[in-house]
């Protein structure tokens, strides 16, 4: 009987049988691919990947600055780390998850030992966060998560943490495009 050998698959060659709609995710949080764009820059730094997504969806990220104050963006970058490859995931739900985290005992105790607990009601300030991130939109919630994880993973100054609107689409692409 005569074998033929067995060849591998060409690997540079997407399969097509793939893209059958029993293999696809029939469902997603939101209405943007926001998990399209971080899965293809899977090698590029977070805060890299977060200035794409502002600028693929500046709505967003527009809607959700002007709904978190500068207060709530600071307390969320110091409550713990986020990462944007969660926003990967079309089911991934960022406004549930930013709740939980803030109710989280560690995240709190992150919150206090932060200078910026000497100037805000810790509780009362969780509180108006959580019901603001309740208001927001599924793509809000994805735009305000990748803005921490921005403040979080950009090598910004003290300076800049402390006084410059870090999670504004604006600054991002600004100070992107200035670092070296």
């Amino acid at each position: 009987m005569n074998n033929p050998a067995i060849s591998p698959p060409d690997i540079t060659q997407f399969p097509m049988y793939l893209l059958s709609p029993r293999n696809l995710v029939d469902s997603r949080v939101g209405d943007h691919d926001y998990d399209i764009v971080v899965g293809q820059m899977t090698r590029f730094r977070p805060h890299v990947i977060v200035r794409q997504l502002a600028l693929h969806h500046p709505n967003d990220f527009e809607a959700a600055a002007a709904r978190l104050d500068r207060v709530a963006f600071q307390v969320l970058r110091v409550a713990g780390s986020l990462s944007v490859f969660s926003l990967a995931d079309p089911l991934f739900d960022p406004g549930e998850e930013l709740c939980f985290h803030l109710e989280r005992d560690d995240s709190v105790e992150r919150i206090k030992s932060d200078l910026i607990a000497d100037s805000i009601n810790v509780q009362e300030t969780i509180a108006s966060i959580t019901a603001t991130i309740q208001a927001l939109t599924a793509d809000q919630a994805k735009a305000a998560w990748a803005c921490i994880v921005f403040g979080q993973s950009a090598p910004l100054s003290d300076y800049e943490i402390l006084t410059a609107p870090w999670w504004t689409p604006r600054f991002m692409a600004n100070w992107v495009l200035e670092q070296p």
